[in-house]
């Protein structure tokens, strides 16, 4: 009787354990879909304004948001490589911007940004 109740609880456990990570990763690939316009929107603000602190902040959320269209990376590819040579803290997200692609598909990329 004592084996049974154990790997009862064991299975048990492993169910709960997978059903609250499924969860924390859905929360986070919704936290990321809906973050990925208004970072966007900051990105070109810093963009205009010159502030690389905020370039900084705002590539490396959007370099790795997994929503992230190809067309954004080689914007922000572009806007990196101009200034990479006066700002050296800029070189690291140069090089990820320069490998990184995009995993959106046409379907995903209408339904994200409805274009």
């Amino acid at each position: 009787m004592g084996i049974e109740l154990f790997l009862l609880i064991i299975f048990l456990f492993c169910f709960l354990f997978m059903i609250v990570t499924q969860w924390v990763f859905w929360m986070r690939r919704k936290l990321a879909r809906r973050n990925i316009i208004s970072d966007w929107r900051y990105f070109l603000d810093a963009e205009k304004s010159n502030d690389v602190e905020l370039l900084n902040l705002y590539v490396d959320k959007l370099i790795w948001n997994r929503y992230i269209s190809q067309d954004q990376i080689d914007q922000i590819n572009k806007v990196i490589s101009v200034r990479v040579e006066n700002y050296t803290n800029l070189g690291d997200l140069y090089n990820v911007t320069k490998n990184r692609r995009s995993y959106l598909s046409d379907d995903d990329r209408l339904r994200i940004y409805g274009k």
